[in-house]
């Protein structure tokens, strides 16, 4: 599906395109359209139908013809620019990701990491759940019937695996942004000062918060190794198998506190990172949220110890405050968002189809 890199006002869009066929005109509403769906005023338009564009190229400056075909007119994976009528056209526009060149899969690919992350915490939340809600006496004494049953019920099997799996899924949150704050301290990649700092060399900016969030990520995949694979014969052989749940529940915890320690850097990189790009501006949630950071750390001139800015940083994750900044902007996303028209996979099926279709198994009886 080919995919364009839209700039609008000061704002970067990802535009994918399932039809070629379609026209340049179409690219440049789609891009005021999810322009708009991101600013709680709309950006001041009362619909897509009241902005008058033009369309040009990032580079040379050409401008397109908005009745042009998009496989015509632009490359896959092209950077364009959509002027606004009445917005000032910036003579220099250059976009800040060279043409050509393959973007990270750290950048292009979060949604997938961050997906499984999502259904692992679900699906840990759903087993610990019923562990907590369930009968864990050994012997089951039912007074009514007066039966009593020796069984397992107190094995921790399910929340052991559980916590285990937790670990691993959590992980990939620190292991993923790890890999961010590399890329923004790395001058070559970046494009910005080295370490996010002016004067390098007499400071050393974020290479030791860097080397804090790797070691973190290190420290994470050995405690990540599964304590359920391990048993112990206990009890005079009594407990023969035994889950060692205790120790998954303790390192899944250090590993989770480990991930938030990352994210609180990354988190701090980040913000230093739009200094260098001022005057410019980013999304109006990204502002809100660089605008909560600097309400509780100052941007990074000089060298200064920087634990306490990573525990303010962390202290506003935990509280969820970074959240709240950016919520509205998510809920007014999710409410005006189309789901994207995608083809039918020939191998998807649905459940109520297969269900319609089925026939009855006859019984043994009736053969």
């Amino acid at each position: 599906m080919p995919r364009y890199t839209v700039h609008v006002r000061g704002e970067w869009l990802a535009v994918p395109c399932q039809d070629a066929q379609l026209t340049v005109g179409w690219l440049g509403r789609e891009a005021v359209r999810r322009y708009i769906k991101n600013k709680p005023d709309n950006g001041g338009f009362t619909s897509v139908d009241d902005a008058h564009f033009l369309v040009r190229r990032c580079k040379g400056l050409g401008l397109l013809d908005n009745e042009d075909r998009l496989e015509v007119a632009l490359e896959n994976n092209e950077f364009v620019e959509v002027v606004i009528e009445g917005d000032a056209m910036s003579p220099d526009f250059i976009p800040s990701q060279p043409e050509g060149v393959y973007l990270y899969s750290k950048y292009r690919e979060p949604e997938k990491v961050h997906g499984v992350v999502n259904d692992t915490i679900a699906f840990v939340k759903n087993i610990i759940t019923t562990e907590l809600n369930s009968a864990t006496d050994n012997p089951m004494v039912f007074a009514n019937r007066g039966e009593t049953v020796s069984g397992g019920n107190f094995h921790g099997e399910y929340p052991a695996k559980a916590l285990d799996y937790l670990a691993i899924g959590i992980h990939e949150l620190a292991a993923i942004s790890e890999r961010r704050i590399e890329r923004l301290c790395n001058p070559s990649l970046s494009e910005l000062p080295a370490f996010l700092v002016a004067e390098g060399g007499l400071n050393s900016g974020f290479m030791i918060a860097h080397c804090t969030a790797a070691a973190l990520v290190s420290e994470n995949k050995a405690l990540c190794h599964p304590s359920s694979v391990d048993s112990l014969s206990t009890s005079a052989a009594t407990e023969d198998h035994v889950s060692m749940g205790g120790w998954a529940a303790r390192k899944a915890l250090r590993v989770i506190e480990h991930v938030e320690q990352v994210l609180a850097i990354e988190l701090l990189a980040a913000c230093q990172g739009i200094e260098f790009l001022r005057p410019l501006k980013t999304t109006t949630p990204l502002e809100k949220v660089y605008d909560l950071v600097r309400s509780v750390v100052r941007p990074w001139i000089k060298d200064r110890f920087m634990a306490p800015d990573i525990e303010a940083a962390h202290r506003l994750l935990l509280e969820q405050k970074v959240w709240e900044v950016a919520a509205p902007y998510i809920e007014k996303y999710r409410m005006e968002h189309i789901p994207e028209s995608r083809p039918l996979s020939p191998t998807a099926f649905s459940l109520q189809f297969l269900h319609k279709k089925s026939t009855k198994i006859p019984e043994s009886e009736d053969l």
